[in-house]
């Protein structure tokens, strides 16, 4: 009963599950593996500290895949601190047990302490990272301020003589993506083996956010070349990159591709194609767009509110706000739009009726 409460999400009742358990039952590694899944995935980390003292005062062999459930659950506590002392302490450990304690370090973005870690485990252990690990590290350097600590987890990872795979290559351009470094990034790209169109949607997704319209719009042109079907995230991202550069024809293109493709125009892939078309100037296509949506949501009707707004086509954006509103109810992003529309009366009058403030 503990195992099934805790795998599917009901930590607390496999708590008190476990209190419920008589004095004196033998219990075995099974139920104090579940029970510290279940204090993890809570967050009680003074029921946890009790579970752990209960195991070191009973007979039970102190193995390895215990001592991992109980570094896992003080990471997912956020107790770091306990979980290195739980690690040095606990008389068996592996590969498994630092990658739990890396990754916790790596997700509260604590990405020296996580390398000081993966170099502990490196020289004084005799361990190599493995794929793992060095995506937790990627992943934790993914922003320009940890921008130099990648370039360090790059220079490791060769060290180690891992193989560079799909999955760890992907997750490693994706670093350099969001830390700005663009032409790095590329260049990764350019060396994994079988790109597939995660990794090329990370590339063309870096080009868009950070304002290189022109060079994602290449990098579509290439996936298409290397064979690559794209998704839906592909083409959302592309599009955005024609609404940055209000490239109407590439947009148009696009279009036509996702229909040739049989992609579903849902709120993601249909709301890129109404906004990349408002920024374009073509508020016409963007409407008829809208309409093919299902399920629309609020952020396409803001996208051709915006559009009728910075045109200054008062009646329409104050039409399709009003429909909007009707079908998915009220949002501050579509009255902001009218902050741009310098007939303040006639703005006000709707602002006013929508409970929008017009200070």
């Amino acid at each position: 009963m503990i195992s099934g409460y805790t795998q599917h999400g009901s930590g607390l009742v496999a708590l008190k599950c476990f209190e419920k358990i008589p004095v004196g039952l033998v219990l075995n590694t099974v139920i104090y593996s579940c029970v510290l899944k279940a204090c993890g995935s809570i967050g009680p980390l003074v029921e946890g500290r009790l579970v752990y003292d209960e195991i070191l005062r009973s007979k039970l062999e102190l193995d390895v895949g215990m001592g991992n459930h109980l570094v896992e659950m003080y990471v997912k506590c956020r107790s770091l601190e306990e979980a290195i002392r739980m690690l040095a302490s606990w008389p068996k450990r592996d590969i498994v047990s630092w990658g739990i304690l890396i990754a916790g370090f790596a997700e509260c973005k604590n990405v020296p302490g996580a390398l000081q870690l993966l170099e502990k485990m490196f020289q004084q252990n005799g361990l190599k990272p493995d794929r793992v690990i060095f995506m937790s590290l990627f992943q934790a350097c993914s922003n320009t301020e940890t921008a130099e600590q990648g370039k360090i987890v790059h220079d490791l990872m060769i060290r180690s003589g891992l193989n560079l795979d799909i999955m760890v290559g992907s997750t490693h351009v994706d670093m350099y993506a969001k830390s700005e470094n663009l032409d790095e990034a590329c260049n990764l790209h350019k060396t994994l083996p079988d790109r597939d169109v995660r990794s090329w949607a990370i590339l063309i997704s870096g080009y868009s956010q950070h304002d290189c319209p022109h060079l994602a719009l290449d990098c579509f042109e290439r996936m298409l070349k290397d064979g690559i079907e794209p998704d839906s995230h592909v083409f959302s991202c592309t599009l955005k990159s024609c609404a940055i550069a209000t490239a109407l024809q590439n947009g148009r293109l696009l279009h036509i591709q996702i229909i040739k493709h049989g992609l579903k125009i849902d709120a993601i892939v249909g709301g890129s194609l109404v906004d990349m078309y408002a920024k374009c100037g073509n508020l016409v296509d963007g409407w008829d767009t809208l309409n093919t949506i299902h399920p629309q949501d609020v952020v396409s009707w803001n996208a051709l509110i915006s559009g009728y707004a910075q045109e200054g086509r008062v009646y329409e954006a104050l039409k399709c706000f009003e429909t909007g509103y009707t079908q998915q109810g009220h949002d501050h992003g579509a009255l902001n739009c009218f902050k741009q529309i310098e007939n303040e009366g006639l703005s006000n009058k709707f602002m006013i009726k929508f409970g929008a403030e017009t200070s």
